[in-house]
């Protein structure tokens, strides 16, 4: 994980990932608490869902009419919400959420590249799953 002070990465073990999967429904549970839900927070949040579904539909109107990575409209809308969930839940596990990005630095591009990474293979396996 990476910590708030920007400090390198850390090795993730397998005892480590069964910890952090075991506390994210609790640290999802407190951020919704703990979070001041006014207009400028919501629409932040809005923002940033938004920007992942344009990007989702981007990445998809990109690829279309190519027989390698087509998607039919159907699986359009199945996956679309997969994605905004995914990455909404990638980005709460790697504490995106958390940061202030006034003073942003490596350490937290790390953690959003590591939250849209991992939520991108999930979706591209949950996918291929299909």
């Amino acid at each position: 994980m990476i910590g708030q002070s920007g400090e390198a990465l850390t090795t993730l073990t397998s005892d480590a990932f069964v910890v952090l999967t075991k506390s994210l429904p609790r640290r999802v549970n407190d951020w919704f608490r703990e979070t001041n839900w006014n207009v400028r927070g919501a629409l932040v949040c809005v923002a940033e869902l938004a920007l992942v579904a344009l990007s989702f539909l981007a990445t998809a109107s990109f690829f279309d009419g190519s027989s390698a990575g087509y998607m039919p409209p159907e699986m359009i809308i199945i996956f679309l919400p997969l994605a905004l969930v995914l990455r909404g839940v990638a980005f709460q596990f790697f504490e995106v959420c958390v940061r202030s990005f006034r003073l942003a630095g490596i350490a937290d591009e790390i953690a959003i590249a590591l939250a849209v990474g991992t939520s991108s293979l999930l979706v591209f396996f949950i996918s291929l799953l299909m």
